[in-house]
């Protein structure tokens, strides 16, 4: 029955990062200017990290197609979801949300919305758990000390990006009722 479980998360997160990888990949010029709207990363830097985003999905994508889901395979997979969620939590803290997510695939999204954020940490979970139920007892002793630890570092990250979002939203919605006092 386990092996059920695994087979279909493995094959979940496959089609998702493959999707998204081929999509990236025909519509190479769009997803750079995708990569390039959330206003993060120099120009300079836009192609050769765009190039490592997309490598990066096509590795995840086959790898849990094939379904090697190991501690480094699951690390890469909550290490760029990080990454992608903290990209959206920084434009949704600036109010840049008419943008494309860059998602691609079947997970492409118009605007930028917490609905992603809860998406991406759904999908560390469901990549966490996979490792867990595909052996994680056979995994030598240290993994139950690295694992939690950087699951950890994920949530408390993840916790400090959305504790400043809602903290700017707050001052920003004070500000504009202040705007609205001097209009009047």
């Amino acid at each position: 029955m386990g092996d059920f479980f695994i087979s279909i998360g493995s094959y979940l997160i496959s089609i998702i990062f493959i999707a998204s990888f081929i999509d990236k990949i025909t519509n190479w010029k769009i997803f750079k200017v995708k990569v390039e709207e959330y206003r993060i990363i120099p120009n300079r830097l836009i192609k050769p990290l765009s190039t490592i985003f997309m490598a990066t999905d096509a590795y995840i994508g086959f790898m849990f197609l094939l379904k090697e889901i190991g501690l480094l395979n699951i690390l890469l997979l909550v290490f760029i979801l990080i990454v992608y969620t903290t990209a959206i939590l920084i434009n949704l803290f600036r109010g840049n949300i008419y943008i494309s997510c860059g998602c691609g695939g079947v997970l492409e999204s118009d605007k930028l919305s917490t609905l992603l954020v809860y998406r991406n940490i759904v999908l560390i979970i469901l990549g966490i758990s996979l490792l867990k139920m595909n052996d994680f007892l056979n995994i030598n002793s240290d993994s139950y000390i690295v694992l939690p630890f950087l699951v950890s570092i994920a949530i408390l990250l993840l916790y400090g990006v959305a504790k400043v979002f809602i903290e700017h939203n707050i001052m920003i919605r004070k500000l504009r009722a202040r705007l609205v006092y001097f209009e009047e």
